[in-house]
């Protein structure tokens, strides 16, 4: 890796002809701050020296182990004194020339990266530029400025500069104690006297203003120069190191003194803040949580909460505290810098539960919980302070105290863990909780990255196995046509799918499912209750056969269209509800007994005026747009698992309709006959907009061949085949197909079927035809999908930042395994060769090994590679037999993308936050 000697900090360029400013950033903070033993722990403190000649012999001489050069051609140097490197408050110390104009080009060197920002600045005379970097952002980081005076030409330039800078005005949010303290040195044997300085500030205007830029204001006078360089700044050195000390402590005493790691990100950001928003206070407390800002929506779930403890009536004290603990859990992640709690609270916090206190208790009981979980707050931020634990742990030890309490505090609307998310899976217990309150709290089991054990926070015996996305990894969907009796289809390609993945379960390769009607059926089945394949085919077929009993015979169609006219439907749903009851017991968003919590799967219906709504096992982070997720405020009106399988399987005509918790629902085909558009869109809704979809199985019910329309058509047969055809899922897929990117067609399958005839929906006899056309006719593309389900169980995480080396990005990271690494790898040997490897578009990373860690039985392949900037867009595949490469979960994606997803792009919720899975 290129080392880079240059201590170029900042510079600003200006356009000569178009008059634009621009803020260049190099990376020299960065560097500095890596040449720390331990970033994380300590803090340092920055001087800055304005001046020329007298201010360069001023840092050799204090500053002389560190063997100063000439600066370079900017505007800020920035150094670190050796000497203090490996100290708790390492000395990192600035030089500008308060006299130079903005530059008129950019820098081109390779050996270190250089950032540049466009600004929005107005300014008129060339000397406010500099003036407004210096106010507005070095001195916002600065601890001590020490200007020279004998630098300037005249008494009145140094006050012009003092006045400029008090009108620019500081730009930090942090209390004014903490502002730099402003040392004015001036030499013995120089032009100015002290006093002629001092009579000057007392009497002027702007001398009495300095208060709002400076904590302090101090003239220093340097001996003159008949004594030895050393001796002579001996006392500067000394004085310098007083205000330091002084800055340090008032610093620490306010909270408001950062670690290493979390100043380069403050200052990082405050650059592009100045240039962008140079008028604005840059806000510390905001820029800490842009990673993971407080929800708009925070108070909605607290209401949520707060209406149950209204109904138990548990005493105020314990709601503030338990409120009090969870938004200090939200507020304090384990890398978060402990801001003093009462600026978090008011900022951040209060406006949200004085909303929700409001509308649970009323005016005056919200005054006195206000102030509850402000004392709440601070004592938990006490023992926080202490070290030895963290605010994750002390809301479980909050929960534990008042759990004989909120045991009984059960809903599905919120996460009764966090109070700020909506829960995505339930306890055995009857207790829901959030996917990320489930890695945070959860214990990791062996062999396997990404699956987690749990017991309920409340001490009621309540557990549960959860198996969550890791954050990196992309998202493989299903969604099966609806169908009747033609629902036999899908499952059979379910059976094949699951022979070619040999050891490696078909559930446990998808994340989110969804069904129509008999399709619904299947999703139920087979990804949310994890029967066998076979098991669920069995008791479709039964299912089948036991609810459309009426003969074929001439007869026994005329009785189903008599049944049909007296009551609105040809078949008795009571058969049907019947068989769903016995074989479906529980609820859909509900604790299945024996089974790892993983899947998400949703079922699709219509209600009212033919409005379409979803029944799904989960909630997701955001409300859908033109449909509705169906979710009772209350648990009790929580649909069980047969009144989803019911409602989406009331086709009109075939079946009456359900009423569920108030609600009339049909059959999903109405709204959704091909449920897999609607997969994409749930895809957003639960994770993120920008996740990648890495594999997308569409599974039909069977296509036949329409032929030649006839000449003539009766009416009513016209709209029984329009409406046939307008439950069929095949037509709508071709829709969804054409209006997908060239990448996402790649990833999309759809498995069908050429019927030799039409059937109808309620055709039980012909399930052997179908079964065998299947057999005699498969699909070409099951090995194909059979391997794109197995390589998106490896998935990429970084294992730090790309670093900027020499031009480009060194990236240096992981390929992980979410499932069982052997049963994989076997069921990959049994369609390929052995010899396979990772590879990018340009280079070969690794080999894929055949066996996973014998400690652990994980799999975790280090891999490196060079791209050229982190938002270029990269790929890595499995290479298999033949030159057969197929990308491996998340991909195609940046690495910005996976900086923001690890937290790697903040050190304030990143790798020890509780919103990443083990492994990040």
């Amino acid at each position: 890796m290129a080392s880079c000697k240059h201590a170029g900090w900042l510079r600003v360029i200006e356009n000569r002809d178009s008059k634009e400013l621009i803020i260049e950033r190099t990376d020299r903070l960065g560097a500095l701050v890596r040449e720390m033993p331990e970033p994380d722990f300590q803090r340092p403190l920055v001087c800055l020296f304005l001046g020329t000649s007298t201010k360069d012999e001023a840092m050799r001489n204090i500053f002389n182990r560190n063997n100063i050069r000439r600066g370079d051609r900017a505007n800020v140097n920035l150094r670190v004194d050796t000497a203090s490197l490996t100290s708790d408050n390492p000395v990192l110390f600035a030089d500008s020339n308060p006299f130079q104009i903005p530059l008129s080009e950019k820098t081109h060197v390779w050996c270190h990266e250089t950032m540049s920002h466009s600004t929005t600045w107005h300014t008129t005379a060339s000397r406010a530029v500099i003036d407004v970097l210096y106010s507005r952002l070095v001195f916002t980081f600065s601890d001590v400025i020490c200007i020279f005076a004998d630098d300037f030409q005249t008494l009145e330039a140094i006050m012009l500069r003092l006045i400029a800078w008090t009108e620019v005005q500081n730009a930090s949010s942090l209390p004014s104690d903490t502002r730099p303290r402003l040392l004015i040195i001036l030499s013995e044997d120089g032009k100015f006297s002290e006093a002629r300085i001092e009579d000057y500030l007392a009497s002027s205007n702007p001398g009495r203003q300095l208060s709002s830029s400076f904590s302090t204001l101090k003239i220093f006078q340097l001996a003159g120069k008949y004594l030895s360089p050393s001796t002579r700044y001996q006392r500067l050195h000394a004085e310098i190191r007083y205000h330091m000390e002084e800055s340090r402590a008032i610093k620490s005493s306010l909270r408001c003194l950062f670690s290493a790691t979390h100043l380069l990100h403050f200052f990082n950001s405050a650059v592009k803040h100045t240039a962008h928003n140079p008028g604005e206070v840059f806000d510390f407390i905001k820029v800490a949580r842009d990673a993971d800002p407080v929800k708009t929506d925070h108070h909605v779930y607290l209401q949520k909460f707060l209406k149950l403890c209204v109904h138990f009536k548990i005493s105020y004290n314990m709601v503030a505290a338990f409120v009090a603990s969870s938004i200090m859990m939200n507020a304090y992640p384990k890398r978060m810098h402990l801001f003093d709690p009462y600026l978090i609270y008011r900022n951040l916090y209060r406006p949200h539960c004085n909303k929700a206190f409001q509308f649970s208790y009323g005016p005056q009981c919200s005054t006195y919980l206000d102030r509850e979980v402000q004392a709440q707050c601070d004592r938990i931020f006490e023992a926080l302070e202490d070290g030895y634990t963290d605010a994750a742990q002390l809301h479980r030890g909050t929960a534990e105290k008042y759990s004989s309490f909120l045991r009984q505090v059960v809903t599905n609307t919120v996460c009764i863990w966090c109070l700020c998310r909506p829960p995505e899976r339930h306890l055995s217990c009857g207790h829901s909780i959030c996917d990320i309150c489930a890695a945070a709290f959860g214990i990791p089991l062996p062999k396997s990255d990404t699956q987690f054990r749990l017991d309920c926070l409340f001490h009621d015996g309540g557990e549960l196995l959860a198996n969550i996305k890791p954050p990196t990894a992309g998202v493989r969907l299903i969604g099966i046509d609806g169908g009747g009796a033609r629902g036999v289809t899908p499952l059979e390609f379910l059976g094949e799918l699951q022979k070619l993945l040999g050891e490696c379960p078909i559930h446990d390769m998808i994340d989110l499912a969804l069904g129509t009607s008999s399709g619904g059926l299947t999703v139920l089945a087979k990804f949310h209750q994890k029967w066998p394949v076979s098991q669920c085919a069995s008791i479709f077929e039964t299912l089948a056969r036991r609810c459309f009993s009426t003969s074929d015979s001439a007869l026994g169609r005329l009785k189903a269209v008599v049944k049909y006219i007296t009551s609105d439907a040809m078949y008795d749903e009571r058969f049907l509800e019947g068989a769903l009851q016995e074989t479906l017991p529980g609820q859909l968003f509900g604790y299945v007994p024996g089974i790892v919590s993983g899947t998400k799967v949703a079922l699709t219906a219509t209600s009212g005026g033919n409005a379409r709504s979803i029944f799904t096992n989960y909630n997701g982070s955001a409300q859908p747009m033109g449909y509705t997720v169906v979710r009772p405020e209350n648990n009790h009106d929580e649909a069980a698992l047969w009144q989803a399988a019911r409602a989406t399987t009331a086709a009109p005509i075939f079946f009456k309709p359900i009423t569920v918790a108030g609600q009339e629902f049909w059959d999903g085909g109405l709204g959704f006959p091909n449920p897999i558009e609607l997969a994409m869109w749930e895809c957003s809704r639960i994770w993120d907009k920008n996740i990648s979809h890495d594999v997308i199985i569409s599974l039909g019910t069977g296509e036949a061949s329409k032929g030649l329309p006839r000449r003539k058509t009766h009416s009513l047969q016209k709209l029984w085949t329009s409406f046939m055809d307008f439950l069929d899922g095949h037509t709508r897929y071709g829709d969804v197909r054409n209006g997908l990117d060239e990448q996402r067609r790649q990833d999309f399958f759809r498995l069908n079927t050429e019927l030799p005839f039409p059937i109808r929906l309620d055709d039980v006899q012909s399930i052997p035809l179908q079964k065998e056309q299947i057999h005699l006719h498969p699909p070409g593309q099951l090995i194909e999908v059979a391997t794109a389900l197995l390589v998106s169980n490896f998935y990429f995480q970084l294992d730090t930042s790309p670093i900027y080396d020499g031009g480009f990005y060194l990236c240096e990271g992981s390929i992980r395994c979410r499932g069982v690494y052997k049963n994989i790898v076997n069921a990959l040997i049994a369609l390929y060769q052995p010899e396979m490897e990772f590879v990018t578009a340009n280079e070969t990373l690794a080999s894929l090994d055949l066996q996973a860690c014998e400690m652990c039985s994980l799999y975790n392949r280090h891999v490196s590679f060079y791209v050229r900037h982190p938002t270029e867009n990269v790929t890595i595949s499995l290479r298999l037999a033949k030159g057969i490469e197929r990308k491996i979960s998340g991909f195609p994606k940046n690495m910005q993308w996976f900086e923001i997803q690890q937290g790697l792009d903040s050190p304030f919720t990143g790798s020890g936050s509780s919103q990443k899975i083990r492994g990040v």
